[in-house]
């Protein structure tokens, strides 16, 4: 007779439904809902969307220690819908699981972005987003401006706000962008239930287009 293995021990969790597990919490605005979960049950609980367990965490102590100490267990991603079709099939940063691609990519962004010699390349174009954001602080709130300065370090161009370097390029570059944080950072139950893709096919759809 084998032996038996131990339960594992999980953080506090809500009540959850047969087979579905907690599918029913997935809204558009999933974060507020984690938020409000968190209050009831603290900042560290556990959910089941179908066969997949997760842990939630929300305290920045403990997220800082699984950021460190088990980085490497944590770097894995679960292949989604959003990430198959928006992201090459998994092989951008965002989602691509620990492995090669994932260490090359993140070997190119330390090289090439983050580096000190890169950050102090793009010291000019900093100061300047800064004095916009300031000069214009009485005006239109500008949700864009990590983005702007982000792309402008990247491009050279601005894309967002005034002085847009290409109306053209700037608008479609917008629109995509748009829709693919749409469908990235929305809650899609077909990604752990595979059956439930064959009643919301139009997030696949409009993922594809």
């Amino acid at each position: 007779m084998l032996p038996q293995k131990e339960p594992k021990k999980l953080p506090p969790s809500s009540p959850s439904i047969p087979i579905l597990g907690h599918l029913q919490l997935m809204k558009l605005f999933l974060h507020q809902v984690l938020y409000s979960l968190s209050q009831s049950y603290g900042p560290i609980f556990s959910l089941h969307f179908a066969s997949c367990q997760v842990v939630i965490v929300s305290s920045a102590k403990v997220a800082e220690e699984c950021c460190t100490n088990y980085d490497i267990v944590l770097a894995n991603s679960p292949s989604t819908v959003a990430g198959g079709n928006s992201g090459y099939d998994d092989r951008i940063l965002v989602f691509a699981s620990y492995g090669e691609q994932w260490r090359n990519i993140c070997r190119f962004c330390t090289l090439e972005i983050f580096s000190s010699a890169r950050l102090n390349s793009f010291l000019p174009i900093r100061r300047d987003e800064i004095k916009r954001l300031l000069l214009n602080r009485n005006k239109e709130p500008q949700p864009h401006h990590l983005a702007t300065t982000s792309l402008r370090m990247l491009t050279g161009k601005r894309y967002f706000g005034e002085d847009v370097t290409k109306a053209d390029e700037a608008t479609v570059l917008r629109e995509v962008m748009s829709e693919i944080i749409e469908y990235v950072v929305s809650a899609y139950p077909g990604d752990y239930l595979s059956i439930l893709r064959l009643v919301l096919r139009n997030y696949e759809k409009k993922c594809l287009s």
